[in-house]
């Protein structure tokens, strides 16, 4: 079955403390939060409505990633953005729901 390009948005929270931080996050991390063979089995999974929501287990996946404490992300087909409207209304409030 053939898929539409999809775009997700991505909110990850840090824990503030630079005491548990390895170095400082990069935007070249994602794939470390987002693979799902990491995931499961260092984060918990839960969905809220259509955003998907992992969490640590324990001290060790959150100082794994730099003190991750939560990521929220949620997707939608890229070809229903077809008008500056659609940009606005489905990326930006998106972004507000995360």
């Amino acid at each position: 079955e053939e898929q539409e390009p999809r775009i997700y948005l991505i909110k990850y929270t840090f824990d503030m403390d630079p005491a548990v931080w390895r170095r400082l996050p990069t935007v070249s991390d994602y794939r470390f939060y987002y693979d799902s063979t990491i995931n499961d089995v260092l984060m918990e999974l839960s969905e809220d409505g259509d955003i998907n929501i992992a969490v640590p287990k324990d001290d060790k996946g959150s100082k794994t990633y730099n003190g991750i404490k939560e990521i929220r992300y949620t997707g939608f087909d890229l070809v229903s953005l077809n008008s500056r409207d659609k940009v606005k209304t489905m990326i930006f409030d998106e972004l507000k729901k995360l």
